[in-house]
């Protein structure tokens, strides 16, 4: 009876082991496939764009303003992830940019996104985005002192 003990015991060891094996396994080639997927998610080249700086106006007043002013907007143009260095900075409206605004409806309150692209397609569309916020025009309530 004892031996058939021990026996019963190597035998639970030995199926243990070989499903902790499995399960190691298994979850490798499901990080392996994590990983995968993660680098298919970035096109190479990888061009960096984003807002260097922001325009002097990200506001306007429905009634009041009737276009979209975007000058001091400035944008950084980068191969790879890295400061972009002097040469890597661009005004809004340079000709290597496309400028979207028509998502953005100045009648109607809301906040609107106005896009930043390139034009060279080989740049694998890389684009910023800048928020426009549309708000109602204020009455001056008569208890507010001038």
């Amino acid at each position: 009876m004892e031996k058939k003990g021990y026996l019963l015991l190597y035998t639970l060891c030995i199926v243990e082991g070989i499903a902790l094996i499995i399960l190691c396994v298994c979850g490798g080639a499901l990080e392996l496939v994590r990983g995968l997927l993660a680098l298919s998610a970035y096109d190479y080249p990888n061009w960096n764009m984003e807002v260097a700086a922001y325009p002097k106006k990200i506001a306007y007043v429905i009634g009041r303003d009737t276009e979209i002013d975007l000058s001091g907007t400035v944008v950084s143009y980068t191969f790879g992830w890295h400061e972009p260095e002097e040469d890597e900075i661009y005004a809004y409206d340079d000709p290597i940019f496309e400028v979207d605004t028509s998502a953005v409806d100045l009648t109607k309150e809301g906040t609107y996104e106005v896009v930043i692209s390139t034009v060279d397609p080989t740049d694998y569309g890389a684009e910023c985005i800048l928020p426009i916020q549309v708000i109602a025009p204020q009455e001056q309530s008569a208890h507010v002192m001038p």
